[in-house]
């Protein structure tokens, strides 16, 4: 486990070559560098790492792991079902995919209370217990105002795909940036759906100390061997601009053009000059492997957990008052147990802008970065926020049809 001292010595260091680097060009960041892949399989393996070890340690746990296995199998061979054509795109897919999406304009994916059902029955034999079902999940506009960061709050704005609060709303309209979040958005929603649904291929298991037969299960996804050539970047490029087409009803010059902006804020803005100085991935997670050997950023979830636990690594030295307000509100949630829950655990998360703002400037044990001081365009952030709900939505959607956490 990475040590406290260690981790503020090597930000120290990170933030002394940020103020060596950062007034350079930009250097061309790879695709590679910024993948979405390393963002979806972390969570996928956590499901599966959790449903091993329940299976080996719970009288439920082998039903649980058969009721995984089920919906994992048919989620993916009913999703993708269908001919490919020749130039590698799968009808059943685009179909699926744009019909969710389209539902996603004014809803968000909520469970139901009714359970998930499956052909075959659970087993009693040897000591075993039943394991829960699991419930149902579907795209909903239902409305419920107890917790602004789930799924569940889903509130009605006049922003297509914006599902949050209304001062949030606020913030977006009063920078007129409302086209620019469903723009981001759907990128996000179309190249994570192919990541997760037509990329994943096979997990291997293994053990974190091989020598130890109890020891924890790590496991490591590989790319489906189709995707270099059917499920390509060409394919990427070609499955959001056609929707841009579809839902914009613009011609093809003007939907290449919406992407290009959103891949020259990703790859070739002063942004992600500073995410590859800091070594972050644009796409976040939730939580950090926290036993990692190696050096790890947080996710979301283990910001809002160290703003409300620890009360320096984030927020010393910062005379933002943006910043402030954020920690405030961050503080104040916590005390009425309102907090966003994590990617996996059911609820999905529906961060503010201005939290995702101080997540994407900050570096722990250090003061937070203003725009002007990294000269980063504030249009940026905002894109990469919209973006990553995009990505967090659909990822939530596909581990509610198959692991059903709650």
């Amino acid at each position: 486990m990475i040590l406290e001292k260690d981790i503020k010595e090597k930000n120290k260091k990170i933030r002394e070559l940020i103020k060596k680097e950062i007034k350079k060009t930009t250097p061309k960041i790879s695709e590679a560098k910024f993948d979405v892949w390393k963002s979806v399989t972390k969570s996928f393996a956590r499901e599966i790492e959790l449903n091993y070890f329940t299976a080996g340690n719970n009288a439920w746990g082998g039903n649980k792991l058969k009721i995984t296995e089920h919906f994992y199998e048919k989620f993916f061979k009913d999703f993708k079902k269908g001919s490919f054509e020749t130039e590698g795109q799968s009808k059943k897919f685009k179909e699926n995919i744009y019909n969710l999406l389209k539902l996603s304009v004014d809803k968000t994916p909520q469970k139901s209370e009714d359970d998930r059902t499956f052909p075959f029955k659970q087993q009693t034999k040897y000591g075993q217990e039943y394991a829960l079902p699991g419930k149902q999940t579907f795209y909903s506009n239902n409305h419920n105002p107890k917790n602004y960061y789930y799924y569940s709050y889903c509130n009605k704005t006049k922003i297509p795909f914006f599902k949050g609060p209304s001062d949030q709303e606020k913030i977006i309209t009063g920078k007129k940036w409302e086209k620019l979040f469903s723009d981001a958005f759907i990128y996000g929603y179309l190249l994570a759906s192919v990541k997760i649904i037509c990329d994943l291929g096979p997990f291997e298991e293994k053990k974190a100390k091989p020598k130890d037969p109890f020891s924890d299960s790590i496991i490591k996804y590989k790319i489906n061997h189709f995707t270099k050539v059917i499920y390509n970047n060409r394919y990427i490029k070609k499955l959001i601009s056609d929707f841009y087409e579809k839902f914009y009803k613009i011609d093809s010059i003007r939907s290449h053009n919406l992407l290009d902006t959103i891949e020259n804020s990703i790859y070739k803005s002063k942004l992600s000059h500073f995410l590859f100085l800091k070594g972050e991935n644009y796409y976040v997670y939730d939580l950090k492997n926290e036993y990692s050997e190696q050096y790890e950023y947080d996710g979301t979830g283990d910001f809002f957990s160290a703003i409300h636990y620890e009360k320096t690594k984030y927020t010393e030295g910062s005379k933002d008052k943006r910043f402030k307000k954020v920690i405030s509100e961050i503080k104040r949630d916590h005390k009425k147990n309102i907090s966003p829950n994590l990617i996996g655990s059911g609820n999905g998360t529906i961060l503010s802008y201005e939290q995702f703002r101080f997540y994407t400037l900050s570096l722990s044990y250090q003061t937070p970065y203003t725009e002007e001081q990294l000269n980063i365009n504030e249009k940026d952030i905002f894109i990469r926020y919209a973006v990553n709900l995009g990505v967090q939505e659909i990822l939530f959607y596909v581990m509610e049809q198959i692991f059903s956490p709650t």
